[in-house]
């Protein structure tokens, strides 16, 4: 694992220490006592603890275009697609909601074929050059990816998938249905049905401190905002010409 995670999981420790320090010193000068400093210092640590104990759970229905996702007891999620095209928030029972406009298609200015074609040519040239220069960051970013996916799928409670009529052609959905059935791979158990509109259902549980620990760690690695600033910058720069 490399230094920049150790150093990453290093300061998180410290502030936390901080904070329960600073919670005792508050509860021992103004409560006054060791006893209430302690006390203090004990329910900093439970408010520290109490949002990451739970699950995170994300379901997934394709018929419904319905994303919902649940981050323990406190926050709740839903992505509701067409026609709606909401999402609702909900965090401590607080809700938000907003509905998702669709986007009119930009209206593309008349220009000269050549300056079309030169903002392509300059375009294509800043993310070679881009590619060229985040080769080791890619494979980072890569790796790092499939190693955050094996362990969250390795580390998950439930995951479920259902796969309802593919082909829509009952022949081969029947095959298909046939074949695979319902199978247990790992902790990955599958299902395939012939019968019914095409539909793809997926429920996905894990701890959410072990998901906050993989994202935590892909971010410390990998850096993909740093990649994502670099590819803008690189895309908007002017070509050198090659020597």
């Amino acid at each position: 694992m490399p230094m920049r995670v150790f150093a990453v999981a290093a300061l998180i420790l410290l502030l936390l220490e901080a904070v329960l320090l600073l919670a005792f010193l508050a509860g021992f000068y103004w409560l006054g006592g060791w006893l209430p400093g302690l006390l203090l210092c004990a329910v900093v640590f439970l408010l520290d603890l109490l949002p990451w104990i739970g699950d995170l759970v994300v379901h997934y229905d394709s018929a419904a275009g319905r994303v919902a996702v649940r981050m323990s007891w406190w926050g709740h999620m839903t992505y509701q697609g067409k026609p709606d095209r909401e999402l609702r928030i909900r965090v401590l029972g607080i809700p938000w909601r907003k509905r998702m406009e669709e986007r009119k298609p930009k209206e593309k200015p008349d220009v000269e074929p050549e300056v079309a074609q030169e903002a392509r040519r300059r375009r294509r040239w800043g993310m070679m050059r881009w590619g060229r220069q985040n080769v080791e960051q890619l494979i980072r970013l890569l790796l790092t990816g499939l190693q955050a996916g094996h362990e969250m799928l390795c580390a998950s409670k439930e995951l479920r998938v259902r796969v309802g009529a593919p082909t829509q052609i009952s022949y081969a959905d029947q095959a298909i249905a046939g074949v695979v059935g319902r199978r247990r791979l790992g902790p990955l158990e599958l299902r395939c049905a012939a019968d019914g509109e095409r539909r793809v259902t997926v429920h996905y549980r894990i701890g959410l401190l072990r998901a906050a620990l993989t994202g935590l760690c892909v971010a410390a690695q990998a850096k993909p905002w740093k990649l994502a600033r670099a590819m803008k910058a690189a895309t908007h720069a002017e070509p050198k010409e090659a020597q």
